[in-house]
């Protein structure tokens, strides 16, 4: 198994105006498999996506990645984790709006690649995703469907063991939703676990789980 949580809970407030988000889970993620994470409004998804990254700490519980235990009171730790391991993809494409796109996706890795490496593995996979005449372009120029290409880009540039998605087509029509979910099948080399309330986008997925409440149901 890629990711292993035990009994993970995380809560908000105390006494009766504590909000339990995810409530004593067990859960695990094999590698290379394609997980829909479903559920409704406050069901606790986002929060999920959220530990997986190493961004929120659980209440309680244990997160082992590849066998080893992550430790969120060490935060340069959590951060190299997040480095060496995690792509985020976000609903709103969280890209820089006066930064080009091709800047967009050099932003998680120009310190790690030389500087021809890193122009070869930007046109490769920005020729992967049908946004290689657009490097040049910053994101008041691009149309939605070619702001997420370039979110996903971002992604997987780092060549992420776990792709995390969280309401990765929500600001998308129907065609650039589909297409969307097709880039991230073709993603052989790395875990996807996608958050979303779109049962179509779930089906498409190898494996599904649905929260309630902060509970898998």
């Amino acid at each position: 198994m890629l990711i292993e949580l035990q009994d993970i809970s995380k809560y908000y407030g105390s006494g009766q105006n504590c909000v339990k988000a995810l409530d004593h889970i067990n859960i695990s993620f094999r590698e290379y498999e394609m997980t829909a994470v479903i559920g409704k409004s406050g069901c606790g998804k986002s929060t999920l996506i959220n530990i997986l990254a190493g961004l929120a700490t659980p209440t309680s519980g244990r997160y082992y990645f590849n066998g080893n235990l992550i430790d969120f009171s060490k935060q340069n730790q959590l951060s190299k984790f997040r480095y060496e391991n995690i792509g985020i993809i976000v609903q709103n494409f969280a890209l820089i709006n006066n930064m080009t796109a091709y800047q967009n996706i050099a932003l998680p890795v120009r310190k790690r690649f030389v500087k021809g490496k890193l122009v070869d593995s930007i046109e490769a996979i920005a020729n992967r995703l049908g946004i290689y005449e657009k490097l040049d372009s910053f994101p008041y120029q691009l149309s939605g469907g070619e702001c997420q290409r370039v979110a996903i880009a971002r992604a997987l540039i780092c060549e992420p063991k776990l792709i995390l998605a969280d309401e990765p087509t929500g600001a998308l029509d129907a065609d650039n939703a589909g297409n969307v979910i097709s880039i991230l099948k073709d993603i052989t080399e790395a875990t996807v676990i996608i958050a979303t309330h779109d049962m179509e986008i779930a089906a498409q997925c190898q494996r599904t789980i649905t929260l309630s409440y902060g509970k898998i149901k």
